[in-house]
């Protein structure tokens, strides 16, 4: 009998449980590529991962206590012999006293700007028909990067905040109220919290 006849020299045939089974070297390196690496020397595989951060257009302000809440009053009360006489005269109250405000901008919506109005366009009144201008209120902030508006009776011209790069604005600063003095006004109590229109609201605006 030629044995070399029944070989199989391209695969090796098994029958199991009735099914043919055929083993082939190639297939099989193959199908492992798709996982793993074998054979001597040093192995290689790359394996990727990709990553998405997504960053919101935004804008925070804040002027006073954080939150909004509750709201800060600032107070002047001069003395009789110093009314009318000149002179700023430091405020009380402020989240950052002595009649100061801590002020932040952070955005990244590029040039922020700030507008201050008051809900009567108006000065400040008695309750009557008394009023002090808002005029009569100064305000010093320390720093240049977010400029104070100058408060009107109308609303205020706009004041730019200093960008720090691009389109991101990232800053603090303080706020210091005085009053000016320099009139002398009927007596009563002037303003108040959200009353006899003693409210100011700064609103900060990003670019379109």
């Amino acid at each position: 009998m030629n044995i070399a006849k029944y070989a199989i020299p391209a695969a090796l045939a098994a029958i199991v449980g009735g099914s043919v089974l055929v083993f082939s070297p190639t297939a099989q390196a193959e199908q492992a590529a798709g996982v793993s690496i074998i054979g001597p020397g040093v192995l290689t595989r790359a394996a990727r991962v990709d990553f998405q951060i997504i960053i919101p257009r935004f804008l925070r302000f804040r002027v006073g206590v954080a939150n909004l809440v509750p709201n800060d009053l600032i107070e002047f009360a001069p003395t009789a012999d110093q009314i009318g006489v000149g002179g700023a005269l430091a405020g009380t109250g402020g989240d950052a006293t002595g009649g100061a405000v801590t002020v932040e901008v952070r955005s990244n919506a590029g040039q922020i700007n700030i507008v201050a109005t008051n809900a009567g366009a108006a000065g400040i009144n008695d309750g009557g028909f008394n009023v002090i201008s808002y005029a009569e209120i100064t305000t010093s902030p320390i720093g240049g990067v977010i400029p104070a508006p100058v408060l009107a009776n109308a609303a205020s011209a706009a004041a730019p905040v200093t960008l720090n790069s691009g389109l991101v604005t990232n800053q603090n600063a303080v706020w210091t109220y005085a009053y000016a003095n320099t009139t002398i006004p009927e007596a009563g109590t002037y303003g108040g919290i959200n009353t006899r229109n003693g409210r100011v609201t700064y609103t900060a605006t990003s670019a379109p």
